[in-house]
Parts: C-alpha cells; sequence; structure tokens
C-alpha cells in the first residue's frame, strides 16, 4: 500500500475514517496545515483521536502528542520558548520511541532544528543558537 502523500510505502498507517490510509507522519504534516483529508477532502477535527479508524499504538500516540504541541505553537505567540517546549516534549523520556525508532522522524526533526539555528546565525543571536543547539538529536 502506497501514499499518496510521499509515494512511498505506508509506514506507521493512520486510516481516517473516510477509509484512506497514510504514513502517520505525512498525514499529521499535513494536518498542521488544513482539516481535511487530502483524498477526497473529508473533514478531520483536531481530535485526531474520533477520525482514525485503526488502532492507535504507542508511536502513533505520540506523534499525536507532537502533532497536538504543534498545533498549539501555530495558534499561540512562536517564540523560541515555544519552540524549546515542542523540542524537550519530543526528546522527553516518554516520546523518546518516536525518535530513536523513526530515521524519517529523526531527520526531520534535525532539519526543523537546524533551520532555527540557522535562522539565529543570521541575525547574531548567539545565545539561542546554543540554547538549540543542545535540542539536535545524535545518537
Amino acid at each position: 500500500m502506497t501514499c499518496i502523500i510521499c509515494f512511498e510505502k505506508i509506514n506507521n498507517r493512520i486510516g481516517l475514517k473516510c477509509g484512506h490510509n497514510y504514513c502517520s507522519e505525512c498525514i499529521l504534516a499535513w494536518l498542521t496545515t488544513k482539516n481535511n483529508c487530502p483524498c477526497c477532502r473529508g473533514y478531520v477535527g483536531e481530535d485526531l483521536e474520533n477520525y482514525v479508524t485503526n488502532r492507535i499504538t504507542r508511536t502513533t500516540g505520540v506523534r499525536f502528542n507532537i502533532h497536538r504541541a504543534i498545533m498549539d505553537y501555530k495558534r499561540g505567540f512562536r517564540t523560541h520558548t515555544d519552540k524549546i517546549y515542542i523540542f524537550e516534549m519530543i526528546l522527553s523520556k516518554k516520546n523518546s520511541i518516536l525518535i530513536k525508532t523513526d530515521k524519517r522522524f529523526r531527520n526531520n526533526y534535525n532539519e526543523a532544528v537546524n533551520k532555527i539555528i540557522n535562522k539565529c546565525n543570521l541575525v547574531g543571536d548567539e545565545y539561542w543558537k546554543e540554547r538549540f543547539k543542545k535540542y539536535l538529536y545524535v545518537k
């Protein structure tokens, strides 16, 4: 089965009530910008557990927690402190299974942290640059 968002074999499947299946990372990234199914445009609310048909695994539950934090961040002030909250939540003990086991998620996470570090470089903000460096995930 292929994900219509990334066109690769579905990784950690999330099935929506409309019957369409996606990689959990792909659909959650989609749902941070839109609140509908990419295929049929059926409504998907913010309480994702009510719109998913398959069993919610521990990894999927972690992805839902991260998705909620990102949605809160998008609605809020978007300060460096908000970003640190999300990074600390991702790296926390209860959520670390995702970053340890999913290489694609780990790469996307580190890319997001590096973008913030590069922005700090551009404006010459050494304090925040050093603070964000400790949130890069390395084995």
